[in-house]
């Protein structure tokens, strides 16, 4: 999974929830401030449903928060190596 990975409604998501747009999401590799922005933001959302979910299903939106932080963490090999 990669930034190329991010749907439409994750980006709506994003935006919603952070006020970081489209563009801005798109360039997290060449902008570390911003990166670590949308990481405090959609992990702070992860736990907290996370936490209220308890021993039950996580919403939606604790789900979404999650698989954008996966994509926005991802380094593909290739460039890890570099």
């Amino acid at each position: 999974m990669r930034l190329s990975d991010i749907t439409e409604d994750m980006f709506s998501f994003i935006e919603q929830e952070t006020g970081v747009k489209k563009d801005a999401v798109l360039e997290v590799g060449n902008d570390e401030e911003t990166r670590q922005k949308l990481l405090k933001e959609l992990f702070e959302i992860e736990v907290d449903e996370v936490m209220e979910a308890g021993d039950g299903p996580v919403s939606k939106r604790g789900r979404l928060a999650a698989d954008i932080v996966t994509l926005i963490s991802y380094t593909p090999p290739e460039e890890a190596e570099e």
